[in-house]
């Protein structure tokens, strides 16, 4: 069966330069029916010879120049392989609890052969808070060379499509946690001084260092273009096995996994539909069509529970050994404006970014209350013109929940071309 086209009659209607998603690294790694509007309507060492994948900075442009604005794609255009989000189901997880991982990668001419998902351990050299490295073999990544049980032991959590290892999964251990200055600065109440955060969080969990949001384990992901793979033979015979394998085209990102005990812990902000100039879209494979070089509204509908209510208290306020925080949504007269160490009941407002395979995006950011942008898409009289594609939006709630939607459009005009 061909995926069902809604067709938009004539309407009129009305980022930083180096993103995460842009941000260089170095290391390896038929119609059913149809709808009309009128007008107006990104690890450590492992058991195999490897080389490593590292992010970094922005990724310098010959001569060691590094990319102006001028010389980089919109925020909003995907025109090359890009990780937009990563999102784990749930995002806030206790200790012993578990993550289901899923990357949002657009691919738009199919070059990622593999996705590498790796939990990257608080103090690795040149990890910091921004990535890790993970160590891959040199010659070749089949599933048939894998040493899967060593991959997991250096930290890699799957390998797609690499089968039995490409379900990204993650639970949080102590050892695993980005403890902030002021924890490890402090007591942690342990009944044995002489133990370090992780041993003492072994003993008496996130009561070692209680905050609600802060703690947190790094997840990331590198996907990986095919001919990145193959064995290469190094330009120098003495090279180090490194220098065989091409890290230019990897894209890398990486997210924030909150660590908590939160009586309230967080929910990704789902989006339930798209309206189009008025036209509801719920099926994400729906196809709507659209007339070249005119422009429409498209506004994401958050899910009904998608701003969710939950209790904050500020760092500052919690001392290790402190007894988990009660619920202040739940029970309002916790609540007490005048001491800025009680429970706070607050509400999220999440936003969302724009993104689009042709077109032009004339909002790529809107907030909570306006979550509509306005698309042009493609003219006839572009230098390449694309007549089919997508629109992404990507909702996020500040806490480090995320969710995504997908609308599907073609241009109209050519949808009945020989």
């Amino acid at each position: 069966m061909k995926n069902p086209v809604t067709t938009l009659g004539f309407a009129s209607l009305r980022a930083s330069a180096c993103s995460a998603s842009l941000a260089g690294w170095r290391g390896v790694a038929g119609v059913v029916g149809s709808v009309s509007v009128g007008a107006g309507g990104v690890g450590r060492a492992m058991g195999v010879v490897g080389v490593s994948l590292l992010v970094g900075g922005c990724a310098p442009l010959g001569d060691d120049l590094y990319p102006k604005p001028d010389d980089l794609s919109p925020e909003w255009q995907l025109d090359r392989v890009r990780v937009l989000a990563i999102r784990a189901e749930p995002p806030e997880i206790d200790l012993g609890q578990s993550s289901v991982l899923e990357g949002l990668v657009v691919d738009p001419y199919g070059d990622v052969a593999l996705k590498v998902w790796n939990a990257c351990p608080p103090d690795e050299d040149g990890g910091g808070d921004f990535g890790c490295i993970a160590d891959l073999p040199t010659d070749g990544l089949s599933p048939d060379s894998l040493d899967l049980d060593a991959l997991r032991d250096a930290g890699i959590l799957a390998i797609e499509p690499i089968p039995g290892f490409s379900s990204p999964t993650y639970t949080p251990t102590c050892s695993d946690i980005r403890w902030p200055d002021r924890c490890t600065d402090n007591p942690t109440g342990c009944s044995d001084p002489s133990l370090d955060l992780a041993a003492c969080c072994d003993q008496i969990g996130l009561a070692a260092c209680p905050q609600l949001e802060k703690l947190y384990s790094l997840i990331q992901v590198a996907a990986i273009p095919g001919d990145a793979l193959a064995p290469r033979e190094p330009a120098d015979p003495d090279a180090p096995p490194q220098e065989t394998f091409d890290f230019n085209d990897v894209e890398v990102a990486f997210k924030r996994l909150v660590v908590s005990a939160s009586p309230t812990p967080n929910t990704n902000p789902a989006l339930a539909r798209f309206h189009v100039d008025g036209l509801v879209v719920h099926d994400e494979d729906t196809v709507v069509e659209v007339d070249a070089g005119q422009t429409y509204t498209i506004l994401a509908v958050l899910a009904d529970d998608a701003a969710q209510d939950y209790t904050y208290v500020p760092s500052s306020c919690r001392e290790p050994g402190d007894p988990p925080v009660p619920d202040a949504c739940a029970d309002p007269a916790l609540q007490d404006p005048s001491d800025e160490c009680a429970p706070q009941c607050r509400a999220e407002e999440p936003y969302v970014k724009w993104y689009a395979t042709g077109g032009v995006v004339r909002e790529p950011t809107t907030l909570f209350g306006f979550l509509d942008t306005t698309w042009t898409a493609p003219s006839t009289d572009d230098p390449v013109l694309v007549t089919e594609g997508d629109v992404w939006a990507v909702s996020r709630d500040r806490r480090g929940g995320i969710a995504w939607r997908r609308l599907r459009w073609r241009l109209r005009a050519l949808a009945d071309a020989p």
